[in-house]
């Protein structure tokens, strides 16, 4: 039987019964603002599955590539490990993990608050000691210094700080919905995204 979530909303004029969906799915013009940026203590965990020949850029923000960076994507398009981009005191840093992403798997990245970034089960520390994105993290992109990169990717759950994420439809429509507060986060981009199957 479908989940059916019986709170209303009150965002973005949202009066239907959203509908919990096994992911949502960019094509590469979508792309979701969690309305908040990131920290050294800022904690996330996604459950994500490239659906992108290029470079992936599944979450994040950044003034440039070596400051105040907090960013999951691919090192380059020869290279499909997946990279952590961020801010060390800064300079440019990249954590590189074994894993590539464009191998049509499920994979789950997370960043626990204390400095720890981990890619599956590969975990890896940070070296800075403290920054602030300039910008709120994006889902499905990352913002490089006011310009919105997006990528191919399907999402089928995110925790960031407070936020528990899920995928749903309304109708047509796919957003990721906070399971804690009710709010809806839509489509910040262009065109739609792929919505998944019902979830039983």
């Amino acid at each position: 039987m479908m989940k059916v979530y019986s709170r209303r909303a009150d965002f973005m004029g949202i009066a239907s019964k959203p509908v919990e969906i096994e992911y949502l799915e960019s094509t590469g013009t979508q792309y979701i603002n969690l309305g908040a940026k990131a920290t050294l203590s800022t904690t996330i965990e996604i459950d994500f599955l490239s659906t992108d020949t290029d470079m992936l850029r599944l979450f994040g923000a950044r003034s440039a590539w070596n400051k105040n960076a907090f960013c999951l994507t691919y090192h380059d398009i020869s290279d499909t490990r997946a990279t952590f981009n961020y801010d060390n005191i800064g300079s440019s840093s990249d954590l590189i993990f074994d894993v590539y992403l464009d191998d049509g798997n499920w994979h789950t990245a997370k960043s626990n608050g204390s400095g720890h970034i981990q890619v599956d089960s590969i975990s890896k520390k940070l070296s800075a000691s403290s920054f602030t994105t300039p910008y709120n993290i994006l889902l499905f992109a990352y913002n490089n210094n006011g310009t919105i990169l997006c990528s191919k990717a399907r999402i089928r759950r995110v925790k960031f700080n407070s936020l528990d994420l899920i995928p749903v439809r309304v109708g047509n429509v796919g957003y990721m919905y906070d399971k804690v507060s009710g709010k809806f986060f839509g489509n910040a981009g262009t065109g739609s995204f792929i919505l998944g199957p019902d979830k039983h």
